[in-house]
């Protein structure tokens, strides 16, 4: 009898250890879950992130559905005076990080990273470039992982169960200031996007030329022997202005403008800014292909196709801009600017 008794006190002790646990586990997970208010503020600033920044026009919306999938937010959004223009957004749950766009991999969580930089050199790089992994952590409940390819380092979020990976991200955060402010300048060869905001970028940089480090990034594919006409002008345009970055990387811009006048021209184009005219010839033969390919990877590995497109230190910047806006942006991310930038303070 007492040796049952006792058997009985073990089970029922055993059994009220189950329940607390059990207890404990549903608690954790309610105070760890984000609430729907949580939910509902973080897909508000999603939808005045679509309607103000990605459709450049701070217009009313409406939320027409928000869920969760594991530590993503799903949120599809309608503008109200244009009923047909939807589209669904992806977030952290704090809203730091929104994305347009999101590559699902079917991955699991064991394998996730090495799936993630295996799908990125074969489907993105088409296997003309390696990914090496340089650190990742936590970041507002994703992981944030830096990757190095071609000798420069690409940010990059991945869900924890290797569900999700994002390339092309917006962050919620302020342009961070610099004594030189990093300008990536992302278009295609012939985009009359591009050609119509050439003269204002160009315009806004004229006289911050100290201040600032301009990299045009082409967007299309890969270089290819095998292209058709249009693509094999669109090479020969784009390696054209490459060379001229390498080369004279502080007239670019009056090049580039020149060019938008017509390709045939860029003799014409090198002898008023006294380039030489043999060395662009001998990047051409020589350099070119390589430069374009390399070149590629910024787009490509960012995920960015919309031209004309502009980050600012990182940063995207809306481009519906004039070009005393743009300069006006510029100034004011410059640690100790110019006096010239004084206007901007006003």
């Amino acid at each position: 009898m007492k040796k049952r008794k006792k058997r009985k006190n073990r089970v029922r002790k055993y059994l009220y250890l189950a329940i607390f646990i059990i207890l404990l586990l549903i608690l954790v997970f309610f105070l760890t879950s984000p609430k729907k208010n949580d939910l509902n503020k973080t897909g508000d600033k999603v939808g005045k992130f679509f309607s103000g920044y990605i459709i450049y026009v701070n217009n009313s919306y409406e939320i027409l559905d928000i869920r969760q999938d594991d530590s993503v937010l799903i949120t599809k959004v309608r503008l109200n005076d244009n009923p047909n223009h939807t589209s669904t957004l992806y977030s952290s749950f704090d809203g730091k990080m929104i994305a347009l766009l999101v590559i699902k991999l079917n991955s699991t969580s064991e394998a996730k990273i090495n799936d993630s930089l295996r799908y990125i050199e074969n489907n993105i790089l088409d296997n003309k470039y390696k990914t090496e992994l340089l650190n990742f952590k936590e970041d507002s409940g994703l992981l944030l992982l830096n990757l190095s390819i071609s000798n420069k380092t690409y940010p990059v979020y991945l869900t924890k169960n290797g569900r999700y990976l994002f390339l092309n991200y917006f962050l919620d955060e302020p342009v961070k200031k610099s004594k030189v402010l990093e300008l990536d300048y992302f278009k295609m060869s012939h985009c009359p996007f591009a050609r119509e905001f050439d003269p204002v970028l160009g315009g806004s940089i004229a006289n911050l030329s100290s201040y600032i480090d301009l990299t045009i990034n082409f967007i299309g594919p890969f270089y290819s022997e095998n292209a058709g006409h249009d693509d094999m002008t669109d090479f020969d345009l784009a390696i054209k202005t490459l060379c001229a970055q390498k080369y004279y990387k502080p007239k670019l811009m009056d090049y580039v403008i020149c060019l938008n006048k017509g390709a045939d021209l860029w003799e014409n184009c090198s002898k008023s800014l006294n380039f030489d005219i043999s060395l662009l010839e001998d990047c051409h033969k020589n350099e070119g292909i390589k430069l374009y390919n390399d070149n590629l990877v910024n787009s490509k590995i960012q995920a960015i196709a919309g031209s004309p497109y502009l980050l600012v230190n990182g940063k995207s910047y809306r481009l519906n801009k004039t070009k005393e806006e743009l300069t006006k942006y510029l100034c004011l991310a410059i640690e100790n600017p110019p006096e010239y930038c004084s206007f901007a303070h006003k």
